[in-house]
């Protein structure tokens, strides 16, 4: 937890903070804003926990929630493959289609992430 905790905080400070919201902001700076964002992480994280207990393992959980995210992603990715000339909207209706249509595919009780991710 403390190394994601610590790359979080760091790309949030580096990539996000100092790129589009201070772009003159010292290091030091970016280093407090980095922290306060740390320590935000963290209590969200107090809260979201005790929300696991009603996760039958958590690794399907992570499982089920790394397929939400990287299907729609993957998607996109295979659009601009098979297209000959893929454009910005053909990305965007193949992203919106996958995330859909796991979103949907949840709702099937006891289907593993494995099949959904290939049913999508």
């Amino acid at each position: 937890f403390n190394s994601a905790l610590n790359s979080a905080s760091t790309i949030f400070g580096l990539e996000i903070y100092k790129i589009y919201f201070n772009k003159e902001a010292t290091d030091a700076k970016v280093i407090k804003v980095s922290t306060v964002f740390g320590v935000g992480l963290t209590l969200l994280s107090f809260v979201i926990a005790p929300q696991l207990v009603h996760v039958g393992t958590i690794f399907n959980f992570l499982q089920l929630m790394n397929s939400i995210i990287s299907l729609p992603i993957v998607t996109v990715f295979f659009v601009g493959i098979a297209a000959s000339l893929p454009d910005a909207f053909a990305g965007k209706v193949g992203f919106v289609v996958a995330f859909v249509t796991i979103c949907a595919g949840q709702a099937i009780p006891d289907l593993q992430f494995l099949h959904l991710f290939f049913i999508c």
